[in-house]
């Protein structure tokens, strides 16, 4: 409530009382006067009362001028005091009903304030509210980018052939088949717990291409940013999902027939500073020589029933942990 309509309310409260102590004296005032005349009549009537009982004769009456000028002066002043009851009367009505309308006004012009205040409380509240939430959806916006910002971005740069006995030679019939992996950390913080899947396919195999399933537990390893990278090797073997890389049994490794195509496949999984999860997909084909390329999404051709389908997704949806 404003300070003109507190000033308003204690006008109208000020002028509330007078006007009852007006009415209260202006009926006092008129009680006394009735009062005093009906005791004036009183002593009047007493007065011109005989002392002897009034003896009966056959006259005519003769009203003294004196008296019949005091009976006119006594029913002046009884007509002028009903005039004035009468005007009192009216003027407490209308006095009464100025006050009502003044407290009707009063009223109303509270309530309104009290509405406009209780909308404006609830506008406060609403717009602080969207002011919070833009604030926080802000700040957590904020944070997001800090956090891609600062984030490790792990790369895989696919192929060079080898034979697998350390010589950089393209696929050749009859000898052993390897592709050397190149994995670069280019982001602006190191991995962790970074994971790595890699396989080698050829021929009609590549129709059993498939996603590795999620890691059940978290690594240890981790990439730096920057600095030169690291290889790993997907060899051709019998089996390329359950064979174990790092000690691969001679009797597991096949010798290239000249079957195409061969492809190359895999991910990388790793986390950074803040906890949030990464993962890189590679699928990449040879054409020859050294030539690779990476071709994501790519459609596998079985050569035998000549029935294609896309590439699945590296990457699982969602981590065990």
């Amino acid at each position: 409530m404003d300070y003109v309509t507190r000033q308003f309310i204690v006008l109208a409260k000020k002028l509330h009382k007078e006007l009852r102590k007006a009415l209260f004296d202006l009926r006092y005032a008129l009680q006394q006067q009735t009062e005093a005349i009906r005791e004036a009549q009183k002593r009047e009537n007493k007065q011109q009362e005989p002392e002897q009982p009034p003896i009966v004769v056959q006259a005519e009456l003769h009203v003294p001028e004196n008296i019949e000028r005091d009976r006119k002066t006594h029913e002046d002043r009884q007509h002028r005091l009903q005039v004035w009851i009468v005007i009192g009367t009216w003027a407490a009505f209308v006095v009464a009903a100025i006050y009502a309308y003044v407290s009707w006004g009063i009223w109303q012009e509270t309530a309104h304030q009290a509405t406009i205040a209780g909308i404006a409380a609830r506008e406060a509240r609403s717009a602080g509210g969207r002011a919070d939430l833009r604030a926080q959806s802000q700040s957590q916006e904020i944070e997001k980018q800090f956090q891609l910002d600062q984030r490790p971005f792990v790369i895989a740069t696919c192929c060079r052939t080898s034979d697998l006995a350390n010589n950089a030679i393209p696929p050749t019939i009859g000898k052993p088949l390897g592709a050397n992996i190149e994995v670069h950390n280019i982001g602006r913080s190191p991995a962790f717990n970074f994971v790595s899947h890699y396989h080698l396919l050829a021929g009609d195999d590549v129709a059993t291409v498939r996603a590795d399933a999620p890691d059940m537990t978290k690594s240890e390893g981790i990439l730096p940013q920057g600095g030169p990278g690291i290889f790993v090797t997907a060899p051709y073997v019998k089996d390329t999902y359950t064979v174990d890389v790092s000690h691969i049994d001679p009797s597991e490794v096949l010798r290239w027939d000249g079957r195409v195509p061969i492809i190359v496949f895999g991910r990388i999984t790793y986390d950074d500073t803040f906890g949030n999860h990464y993962c890189t997909p590679f699928v990449s084909e040879w054409f020859h020589d050294q030539i690779w390329a990476d071709i994501p999404g790519i459609s596998i051709i079985n050569t035998k029933t000549r029935r294609s389908r896309k590439m699945p997704n590296m990457c699982p949806s969602q981590m065990p942990f």
